[in-house]
Parts: C-alpha cells; structure tokens; sequence
C-alpha cells in the first residue's frame, strides 16, 4: 500500500486503546480506509487486560501506516493521549478513540479546510452517537463554528453542555496540541479532562465545523463518560481547571481577564446549585464540600478572583452558608462589593448591575442570578418582605 502522499501535509491519527478487544478492530478498519494518502496511524495499547495488543500488532502487520506502542503499566486515558501526542511529527493530528470509527473522507475533508483558513487551530464533523439501549442521535455543535474570539468561543461551550465535546473528534494543529501540553489530568482527575483540553485550544484560534456526518461514537458499558459520577464537585473542578488553563495560557492578561468572568461565573452557578442541594441532604452536601475545600481547588479560584478583581470572602461565604442563611451576610463589607462591581462593569463581559444584594453574592451575571436568587428563597420558605428588609438593613444607603 501506498504509504503516504508527500505532497499533502502529514496527519497522524492517534488512538489511545484499552481493553478494547471487542470493538477495536471497526476502530483501525475505518482509519485503514481513509483516503487521505499522507497519513500515519500510531496506537498506544495502555496495559490492558485482554487481547488488544495482540489484536492492534496483527492488524498493524497488514500495514505499514500503523505502530503499536506497548505500555507496561497503567496511564490512564490522558496519559495515554499524551503520549502519542508527544511522538506524532505531522502538521495535523487528531484523537481517534477505540470506540469509535471514522466515514473514509474524514481526514481529507478536515484537512482541506484547516488548510484554507491558517488562523483556526480545530476543525471537526457532524457525530452520530450511538447510546446503550441503540438509539441513535445527531450531535451537530454548529455555533461555535467559525467564531472569532475567544471569549464568545468559551461562552458557547459553556452554554452548550451537552455538546462541548463534540470538537474533541476534530483534527488540529500538531504544534498548538503539543504547546499548551496536551490533555493533561486536572482537578477532577481524568473526569472530563477534555473540557480543559478544549478551552485552551480554543484561546489560539477558530473552531470550524464541516456539515456532515463523519464520525460515530458508540456509548458501552465501559466506556469512560459512561462510568463518570455526574455530579456537582467534579464539574465545579473541571470548570475550574480549564480557569487554570486560562491562567497559564500563552495569551495577554487582557484576554485572559476577558475570559475569567465567564469560567468564573459558571463554576459559582453550579457552586449555588451545591448549596441548594445541601438544604436536602446536609450529609451529601458536607462531603461534597470537603472535596472542594481541597487547596489546590482553592488557589486556583482565589487565582482567577484576583485577576477579575473579586474578593475571595464572597465566595467564601457562599462555601460555608446555605442559601436559607443570607440574612446574615452583614459582615461583607459593602466597600468590597462596590469595588467588585465597578471593577465587573469595566470588564464588559457582566451584566448590568441593576440588583444590589443578589449580584453582589452572584459576583457575576448580576440581573439573571437576582431572579434566581430570589426564586430559591421561595423554595425554602423564606418570605420576600424577610428578603427585601435583610437588604435595606445591610445596605441602608445603598451602593
């Protein structure tokens, strides 16, 4: 077989493999079939339990595009990931996981269009995703296609949760790929770990997505996403480790304080919706905090408030008291939250500061979390006149 077209920019397709002897093979069959000439396949078999060694080395032997690479301990996914990321020399590389498989104009499609726009670092294709019980659904992350900042960028992953990851089948750029260090494990360990991945990717430049169906993803028992816990820590240290990969990305400050606000502002909705959670079960709700408490969680944080010029207290106060406690919040001086709030319009990436107690504990989006604030008082009985006095009482003289 042809091993590769010269003339074309080299890709190399990376699969990090598992325990995967049941359905790896519709894997390397559908990349062995690509027509894209100029292509290498490098497999990273991390220590397995089964045959998927013995089923890649085969496989390999039939074509002289692949190599399997042998790991003789555990790495885990992202590790694994990254060691191929490390080896792979092409200008284009991408992630080709062992469950899934690829339509043959993948990489050719992918590649024409990252080469006619040299400012976007990530294209991808329309998913088929394929659940356990065989129902199948369209995933099609068309609005962040082609968007040419970063904040508007990371705002429409945040806001598109159950597609962000779409992108993460894409192909990218070797070298942006290898600069900001791959995928690496963050707070939440390998939970999620992609969401960090992508967030950095999409600070270097433009996602672009091509109309069409080209990749199937298979949910298995197995499979990782499918034994994650969904819960409310790791998304909150997931949302905050792609805040650390703001932090350490090689962008201007400006941008970076741009961006904050927005990761920012999303890890303390899913904080609030902890506390409320905490009203029903205080056992579960004291658990989950000790988790969050953690120092390397902390710093990251209190990193991130210091760059947008927020006081670490507010959040604080929002850790340690459920949401049935905020009359007591007197010893928040109004001095900071006025400083917070002048500093927060100058950012222009927060709302208008309209309400004055409800934004000051939001910190962030101001108008929509006073609503919402509101709204769950209601849940726990607290009457609106308590509310509104607990307001005047604070902040006699407004601010």
């Amino acid at each position: 077989m042809n091993p590769g077209d010269a003339t074309r920019p080299l890709v190399v397709a990376m699969v990090p493999a598992w325990n995967a002897e049941a359905f790896i093979l519709e894997t390397l069959e559908s990349l062995k079939r690509q027509t894209y000439e100029n292509l290498q396949i490098h497999i990273s078999v991390d220590l397995s339990t089964d045959d998927t060694a013995a089923i890649c080395e085969a496989f390999a032997a039939t074509d002289a595009r692949f190599r399997v690479l042998h790991q003789t301990r555990r790495l885990g996914w992202a590790e694994n990931s990254n060691t191929l990321l490390r080896l792979a020399e092409g200008k284009y590389c991408f992630f080709a996981f062992h469950d899934d498989w690829l339509e043959p104009g993948y990489v050719s499609e992918l590649v024409n269009v990252l080469e006619s726009e040299p400012g976007a670092v990530l294209a991808f294709s329309d998913l088929e995703l394929t659940h356990l019980d065989g129902a199948k659904e369209t995933c099609a992350f068309s609005h962040i296609h082609r968007l040419e900042d970063a904040p508007s960028r990371l705002r429409t992953m945040l806001s598109w949760e159950s597609l962000w990851w779409v992108p993460n089948r894409g192909l990218f750029r070797t070298d942006v790929g290898k600069g900001i260090g791959g995928i690496q494990k963050f707070l939440a360990g390998e939970f999620s770990a992609d969401f960090p991945w992508l967030t950095h990717l999409a600070l270097h430049g433009a996602f672009l997505r091509v109309p069409r169906m080209l990749c199937h993803k298979r949910y298995m028992k197995a499979s990782l996403s499918c034994t994650w816990r969904q819960r409310d820590v790791p998304r909150i240290a997931t949302i905050l480790s792609a805040a650390r990969e703001v932090l350490r990305a090689d962008v201007s400050k400006d941008e970076k304080a741009e961006v904050l606000p927005l990761v920012v502002r999303f890890a303390l909705q899913t904080l609030h919706h902890l506390v409320l959670e905490g009203e029903r079960d205080p056992v579960h709700y004291e658990r989950e905090l000790s988790i969050l408490r953690q120092p390397e969680l902390r710093d990251t944080l209190k990193a991130c408030l210091d760059m947008v010029g927020l006081d670490q207290r507010l959040v604080d106060f929002q850790l340690t008291n459920p949401w049935s406690d905020l009359i007591a919040y007197k010893w928040i001086p109004a001095k900071t939250i006025r400083r917070s709030l002048r500093h927060a319009r100058r950012m222009k990436a927060l709302a208008r500061q309209k309400q004055r107690l409800a934004g000051a504990l939001a910190i962030l989006d101001t108008e929509a979390v006073s609503r919402d604030v509101r709204e769950n008082l209601k849940r726990v009985n607290l009457a609106a006149p308590l509310w509104n006095a607990s307001v005047r009482a604070a902040f006699p003289s407004g601010f």
